[in-house]
């Protein structure tokens, strides 16, 4: 929520009209094609390679966005498969989760669109990443 609003701030969010904040789980799980009955974003089986999971490469570790083109959704938001996990809002509980794979998971089901984990806001984690939406609403409107 600091890094959002730091870089809100940063690009004048406010004043073109815009909050930038963390997506919501169900934002994020929308995304990913969950809507359209998928069990992953780039279909319904796991392929170890499609995703950037520990068998992606030989030596396991983040990758750079958009490495991997098969990692669309069908709403064209790409990397939601892999190298690192990312933080949303649980709009529930208020809590941090945790969606998606990453580099360093091993099970296929920690790949899939519904999976998540509760985390601590004030914990770093190296397998996690942060993907931020602008949404109408700024100070500015």
């Amino acid at each position: 929520r600091a890094y959002a609003a730091w870089y809100g701030r940063r690009i004048g969010a406010a004043a073109r009209g815009l909050a930038i904040r963390l997506p919501t789980q169900r934002e994020w799980i929308a995304a990913a094609g969950s809507t359209i009955h998928r069990r992953f974003t780039f279909g319904a089986s796991f392929r170890p390679r499609w995703a950037k999971s520990c068998f992606a490469r030989p030596v396991p570790g983040i990758e750079p966005v958009l490495s991997y083109a098969v990692d669309e959704s069908p709403f064209g938001v790409r990397d939601l498969a892999g190298s690192v996990c990312e933080w949303t809002e649980d709009e529930e509980r208020g809590l941090g989760r945790l969606c998606g794979g990453s580099w360093a998971s091993a099970k296929p089901e920690m790949f899939e669109i519904w999976y998540s984990v509760f985390v601590q806001a004030d914990k770093g984690y190296s397998e996690s990443g942060i993907r931020l939406v602008a949404v109408p609403g700024g100070a500015g409107r």
